[in-house]
């Protein structure tokens, strides 16, 4: 995780840098520029790990561990809606989920291994409150499905394992939905298809105010525990190519945890950690 943070980091440093060196012509007048409206469409790839962590009926604790390299999409849009507030949408989904080895380890030993595919979307709603047109406080909704589907659960020799009964363990599924409270601050240096350049940060938590998590090995069971919190930082800088439309790079990093494990039933839903670190190719656009 703290690579990812370095790497972002580093990348928005880079940006603040390339447009403090292109604002010495004066190419952007905040004055008197426009700031409106308009939409997007990214692609790229996205590194997802994901973590479970937890004790064990016997007092053993076991970790979990795997990581995954998908194609993403993101699209949205900014709408203005007077001098003072602006409204986003922004929708993010993977495109085609990666199989990744998903490893288990039980107080420091290696315990059992299963193939698991990550698949994770979010939907972010997002009032915008703008102290001058560079600088705004958001605050809204964000709503997260994550599904974790797993199967080919092996042991450290390489068995096919088991459930209680004898029977073979096949495919299994866990959905998490999560609604969460978002807010933060959001900057963005100069208006959309400004004649020249474009760049953009973002940074905001989250608290989860309802979730719903099942798992098809323990039918009839739901949790609904609230406990954890999120946060992401993202970056974008964009060039004008045509009147209208800006071509950029993106990347940004998302942290979602739930602490403290639930049981129902006996059945434990443990700690878990995801972490998404995603860049690629934006397109932005407005031809009215």
């Amino acid at each position: 995780m703290l690579k990812l943070l370095k790497s972002i980091i580093i990348w928005i440093v880079g940006l603040s840098f390339c447009g403090n060196f292109l604002n010495a012509d004066n190419i952007n007048d905040k004055n008197t520029s426009k700031y409106g409206s308009y939409n997007y469409i990214a692609f790229g790839f996205e590194s997802i790990n994901y973590q479970e962590i937890g004790t064990l009926s016997d007092g053993s604790s076991f970790i979990s561990n795997a990581t995954a390299d998908s194609p993403v999409y993101l699209s949205g849009s900014l709408t203005r809606i007077n001098e003072k507030y602006d409204f986003s949408i922004d929708a993010i989904s993977t495109l085609l989920p990666t199989q990744a080895d998903e490893t288990w380890h039980a107080d420091g030993v290696l315990a059992s291994t299963d193939k698991l595919e990550l698949l994770v979307s979010s939907i972010k709603f997002l009032g915008q409150y703008k102290k001058t047109n560079n600088h705004r406080i958001s605050s809204g909704l964000r709503y997260d499905l994550n599904l974790y589907k797993r199967h080919t659960y092996r042991d450290v020799s390489g068995n096919t394992m088991v459930d209680s009964d004898g029977n073979k363990i096949s495919l299994t599924e866990e959905k998490v939905a999560t609604l969460s409270l978002m807010g933060g601050y959001i900057y963005e240096n100069a208006p959309h298809s400004n004649g020249r350049y474009r760049y953009k940060f973002s940074a905001l938590a989250g608290i989860p105010i309802w979730r719903n998590a099942t798992n098809t090995g323990f039918k009839d069971i739901t949790y609904n525990s609230t406990t954890g919190y999120s946060y992401e930082i993202g970056g974008y800088f964009g060039y004008e190519i045509i009147k209208g439309l800006e071509i950029g790079m993106f990347a940004d990093y998302d942290y979602q945890i739930k602490t403290g494990g639930d049981k129902i039933d006996g059945v434990l839903w443990p700690e878990n950690t995801l972490k998404v670190f995603r860049s690629g190719l934006s397109f932005v656009w407005n031809f009215n």
